[in-house]
This record gives C-alpha cells, structure tokens and sequence, in this order.
C-alpha cells in the first residue's frame, strides 16, 4: 500500500565489546558498514522477531537471539525501523549476494565509522543504555 511505512527489522549483534556490522552491497549506502537488517523477512511472517532472525539468516548465516531495543520511525525512507539487539551462534558467512562483508568491530571503533542510516545514533543510543544497566555509578551522571 502506498502511503504506509515500510517495516524494516535491524539487528544489534554483540559479542563482549564488539559489535558486528556489514558491508552493503546495494544502494542506498552502498558500501557503508550497517547492522544487518532489511524488509524481505515480512513477506513470509508478520512476527519481528521472527523477521529479524530470518533476515540475520539469510544475510550471515547465524542463528541470532534478538530482544526488542527500540523502534524508529524514518521519514526519509518512509520506513519504521525496530531494532534488536542479542548475540549469534555461528561463525557469521555471508552468504547473501547483498551483503558484501561481515565483520567484528570492537564498539568504539564502530562509532567512529560511517555508518549508514540512522545506524550510529542507534549504536550510541545502545551503549548509553548498557552504560546506565551495567554501571552502578551511572546515577551520579
């Protein structure tokens, strides 16, 4: 339907302090570093959940175990976007010929890159939240 968002599910997918990213194949951004994600898992399932695991499926070959972090409405792609965060079994392979590359980032690092999307600010959104989970002096901010 014309008019209506595109749902898009995108996958925050940490190990310790990295974090994995992947390298775009096609516009737009193409050629960025991104979370995986993408729109094509709602074609079979109605379920995030389940879309976000199918599209970590498809694009790296892992089996990923996503809790809900946020969602995000984009105007400029008339897309709303829920991002989850979790960790992965599996040694990432991509297997998808959009996707370019997977590879580990240590976080800080990833900050530092051009990420596509709204990617970066989702990523420092992630870290302030795990700051304020993990650290007990987080209150004296």
């Amino acid at each position: 339907k014309k008019g209506e968002p595109q749902k898009v599910t995108a996958a925050l997918i940490t190990s310790g302090d990295n974090i994995l990213l992947v390298k775009r194949g096609r516009e737009p951004h193409y050629n960025q570093w991104s979370f995986p994600s993408g729109v094509g898992a709602f074609d079979e399932t109605h379920n995030p959940i389940e879309a976000v695991r199918s599209e970590v499926k498809h694009d790296i070959n892992c089996i990923y175990d996503p809790t809900f972090f946020l969602s995000e409405y984009e105007k400029d792609s008339n897309s709303f976007v829920m991002f989850f965060h979790g960790t992965i079994m599996g040694v990432p392979n991509v297997t998808n010929p959009i996707v370019g590359e997977a590879k580990w980032f240590p976080m800080q690092e990833a900050l530092q890159l051009d990420l596509a999307f709204n990617h970066k600010e989702v990523l420092k959104k992630y870290l302030e939240e795990k700051t304020k989970i993990y650290s007990l002096s987080g209150l004296g901010k």
